[in-house]
């Protein structure tokens, strides 16, 4: 029962994870520019849902934003699938996984423009000033009315998804940590 077109945020409810700016953006598409978007989010509560809650009912939006909670991995793949865009509005980063999932699944990433955002995703996404709804609402716009920009962010993540293959996390977790024990050993103590 998932209604089209949609914007999709995966992620916890934690304060810092912003879902009040996605509502805020979804109200003004609606209020001033007469476009509905569907908006629904995923994850579990870290201490924020309620305020999240809150916060589609303040915008009336309760018929637009819908709250999915844990989902099975077959129904996070379709809604990374069918999104118009995965809308990553977090306040920290970088080395988020759903925008690397996004891009290896299709979908196009509107992603906040903080300095570890930019460097994960290069060229990949539509970057925005994650305190400003208006701005979240553009990127949204834009893709929905531009069906050759919303195809060349598949393209370029697929291009993204290439790069981080053969990338692990793990190794270059070893890697800063030995090139740390060769410095530290020249401090005193």
């Amino acid at each position: 029962n998932i209604k089209k077109p949609f914007v999709f945020y995966p992620a916890q409810f934690w304060a810092h994870k912003n879902h009040v700016s996605i509502i805020e953006a979804l109200a003004w598409l609606r209020d001033t520019k007469k476009i509905v978007i569907y908006g629904y989010f995923v994850g579990s509560d870290k201490g924020n849902l309620e305020y999240v809650k809150c916060a589609i009912k303040k915008y009336n939006l309760e018929k637009q934003v819908f709250i999915l909670g844990f989902v099975k991995y077959p129904e996070l793949r379709y809604l990374y699938k069918n999104a118009l865009a995965m809308v990553y509005v977090s306040l920290l980063g970088p080395n988020n996984l759903p925008p690397l999932e996004a891009a290896a699944l299709s979908c196009p990433v509107i992603i906040s423009n903080i300095p570890g955002h930019l460097e994960q995703m290069g060229k990949v996404g539509l970057f925005v000033n994650a305190f400003v709804p208006q701005d979240i609402g553009r990127a949204i716009v834009a893709l929905y009315k531009n069906p050759k920009r919303y195809q060349k962010l598949i393209s370029s993540g697929s291009v993204l998804v290439k790069k981080y293959k053969n990338y692990s996390y793990f190794q270059e977790m070893l890697r800063v940590i030995a090139q740390y024990a060769l410095q530290h050993k020249t401090w005193a103590g």
